[in-house]
């Protein structure tokens, strides 16, 4: 019996990549000092690289949870046939 866990890799991969993009943005961006005006990186564009931090986390949460499911069942279905 073979459990294919490569749909929830792919998405922990995913999300992995998403929150390194969304950190890289972070890193990069000339964030406002006092007295030097908001050109490159606005507060919503702040805004939204956190979102992409959270739902990247989520996703990851989400995938890892399908992954010990998939293990979970796996095992019960080996059980079975012993």
């Amino acid at each position: 019996m073979s459990v294919d866990y490569s749909i929830s890799l792919n998405g922990i991969l995913a999300a992995e990549r998403n929150l390194d993009q969304a950190a890289r943005h972070i890193a990069s961006a000339n964030l406002p000092a006092p007295g030097i005006p908001e050109d490159s990186f606005s507060l919503t564009d702040f805004a939204v690289e956190l979102l992409a931090i959270d739902q990247a986390k989520i996703a990851e949460k989400a995938n890892l949870r399908v992954l010990s499911t998939q293990r979970d069942l796996e095992r019960e279905a080996l059980d079975l046939f012993a």
